[in-house]
């Protein structure tokens, strides 16, 4: 799970996603810390029922509304491979991080499996 730290609505986005509402700043603000309010109990809850979790904390620059959302860029498979996937929004590329691996096996897209913790250039996701 990722902590959201810039949550909130994002424009570039919004076009496919009938969720989000535009928001004066005010609202902007309490709609964030509502988000970050509710990870922690998600994660909590989860946690309280054996789950283990795994939260990441967003970086602060460059502010990604999205970040909360990892399951549009990754997903995870029983053999520990973790797979990124391209970003359609430019605003959502820099949310992927390697940093945030929990395993060293990584896949982006439909290539050969990189480690993510080599100090090579080339293990680095497109």
């Amino acid at each position: 799970m990722v902590r959201p730290g810039a949550f909130g609505y994002n424009p570039e986005t919004a076009a496919t996603n009938t969720f989000q509402r535009p928001q004066d700043s005010g609202n902007a603000a309490a709609a964030s810390a509502q988000a970050r309010a509710e990870f922690e109990r998600l994660a909590q809850a989860l946690g309280s029922e054996g789950i283990s979790v795994c939260a990441v904390d967003d970086s602060p620059e460059p502010a990604k509304p999205d970040a909360v959302f990892p399951n549009n860029w990754l997903s995870f498979h029983d053999d520990g491979t973790l797979v990124l996937y391209p970003m359609q929004s430019a605003s959502r590329r820099p949310e992927r991080r390697t940093v945030a691996s929990p395993s060293p096996t990584i896949s982006t897209g439909n290539t050969t499996p990189r480690n993510p913790l080599a100090s090579t250039p080339s293990a680095a996701p497109r």
